[in-house]
């Protein structure tokens, strides 16, 4: 058995391309390949590294890569760069001559994870673990915000299979960040910690297993940026215990540097609220003890508090920096704000990945409190509401079935922001062939997709009659008492033509499909 990694990171593009250049990406690289060459800690035989590659030269070298790979391999494949989807939300790797025409990708040009796919599948690998940290590319602020494509469902579909995990580095709904300043991408900072201190070893049983560090650095990733929850996708539960690392074993930096962090787990709240990144009276006089008792000296100490603490002082900086902000816009452009600064205000506030309820006690200390108040009460209602709305749709997964999905873009990300994901599907075919491999809390369809001019009816028909129950919308271009009732009779919850009548009739149907779940 032979441990064996290939590491890609693109941060160059060509100039015209569409995407922004990114700084981290071959550091990333490097600090990956340093912790898993390393005997102490990845122990790997093998490790290839591709910095900045053609599109061509990805695609050959991934797919060589994995033919010359044994059945009992571990096979590790890492990329950092850009992601990108084509219109059907598919999703594909940038290359450094990866290119857009008119916002819209070159297919050509980058790599797709469904040829990733083919490659693994083709190949004798059966333990397969992929590191994910692709995302779009824009800027807000001091931060290079990054537009996440490491959708969960879409992996699944396209990565996914028993034996194979995928680590990716935040969800559908939200954003991954490249911080400035700092020589790694948040994510792969935190993976490369976790490995090289030991402290991804929650168990202590000197290996760090998937899980493991999927859970380390999903908690260093969250104290530092509210906005990224990475995640971890697999079927079938395969995969999570596979052991990427070795930890040392009763090792007294190692066992001092966990004591910090789990006080610090204990003291973030108070942290945050207090705006002061400093351990408490008597926890400060535990972790002297607990010093002494290691035989740690001071400056050790030092540097692995400073390491435990500086997300928590990312975040606290990020704080500030927002204060600091409204403080000088309160004193330029008085009180109560216009709408046009209320809403820069709010896209400043989700640049920094600020949690709304530290933003409010912000606002209470510096705005004037009588005047406040009242919004604030409202925003507090507001978001009561979207988390009853959310709980509701919490996982959600819908097939949508449209041989246009370009036509219902807006209708897609207003529900995507509820917390529902989509599998997309442009044929009556492909969505039976998606509902044989998957089970999907609801289904939208449209009526005519040629050369069928009633392909909704057609699929909801094989639907009812193979026994299958899922909820199913039929989204067209008439709504008529006929069409509502012909679409009713043969077992859909309704037809419509008005996006609030399909909102209304999913996120029915969802909750209702999830309270049922939860009953049986």
């Amino acid at each position: 058995m032979a441990k064996v990694a290939l590491l890609i990171g693109v941060g160059e593009y060509f100039e015209g391309s569409g995407f922004k250049s990114l700084p981290a990406p071959p550091k990333d690289v490097a600090a990956m390949k340093r912790v898993l060459e390393h005997p102490e800690m990845g122990g790997f035989d093998e490790v290839a590294v591709l910095v900045n590659p053609t599109q061509s030269e990805m695609a050959i070298k991934i797919e060589t890569w994995l033919m010359e790979r044994k059945s009992d391999d571990l096979a590790v494949l890492f990329y950092s760069g850009h992601g990108a989807k084509n219109e059907r939300r598919e999703l594909y790797f940038s290359a450094k001559d990866t290119r857009k025409l008119r916002e819209k990708l070159i297919q050509a040009t980058a790599v797709s994870a469904e040829s990733v796919n083919k490659w693994i599948q083709d190949s004798y690998v059966t333990r397969f673990v992929l590191f994910l940290d692709c995302c779009f590319s824009g800027a807000f602020g001091n931060l290079l915000l990054r537009d996440d494509s490491s959708v969960a469902t879409e992996l699944e579909n396209q990565l996914g299979a028993e034996g194979r995990v995928v680590l990716a580095s935040s969800s559908s709904l939200q954003y991954s960040f490249e911080e400035q300043g700092i020589d790694l991408s948040i994510y792969t900072r935190y993976i490369v910690e976790g490995i090289e201190t030991g402290a991804a070893d929650s168990d202590n049983d000197g290996k760090i297993s998937i899980k493991e560090l999927h859970e380390y650095a999903s908690e260093r990733v969250y104290a530092a940026n509210k906005n990224m929850t990475p995640r971890i996708i697999t079927l079938k539960d395969q995969g999570f215990d596979i052991v990427l690392a070795k930890s040392p074993k009763n090792d007294p930096k190692l066992q001092y540097r966990k004591e910090v962090e789990h006080w610090a787990k204990q003291e973030a709240e108070r942290w945050i609220e207090r705006r002061n990144i400093k351990f408490s009276v008597p926890t400060r006089k535990l972790l002297n003890l607990k010093q002494l008792q290691l035989s740690i000296s001071v400056p050790d100490a030092q540097i692995i508090e400073a390491e435990v603490l500086q997300p928590f002082q990312d975040y606290e900086r990020q704080l500030q920096e927002y204060e600091d902000t409204l403080v000088e816009t309160l004193s330029a452009e008085g009180y109560p704000f216009n709408r046009t600064i209320e809403e820069a205000l709010k896209a400043y506030q989700a640049s920094l990945a600020l949690k709304p309820e530290n933003i409010d006690v912000i606002k209470r200390r510096v705005l004037p409190v009588e005047r406040i108040e009242p919004e604030i009460k409202r925003q507090e209602s507001q978001k009561l509401h979207q988390d009853q709305t959310n709980a509701a749709t919490e996982s959600a997964t819908v097939l949508w079935v449209d041989d246009r999905p370009n036509n219902n873009i807006h209708e897609r990300l207003a529900l995507e922001a509820l917390g529902i994901n989509f599998v997309l599907a442009v044929s009556t075919e492909e969505a039976l062939e998606k509902l044989n491999r998957q089970k999907f809390d609801a289904i939208i369809s449209d009526m005519g997709r040629p050369p069928d001019a009633q392909a909704g009816y057609t699929l909801l028909d094989k639907l009812r009659s193979s026994g299958n129950q899922t909820p199913f919308v039929i989204y067209a271009g008439s709504k008529t008492p006929e069409h509502v009732a012909e679409s009713r009779r043969r077992g859909a919850i309704g037809c419509t033509n008005h996006a609030p009548e399909l909102f209304e009739m999913l996120l029915s149907a969802v909750d209702h499909c999830k309270h049922s779940t939860a009953d049986a």
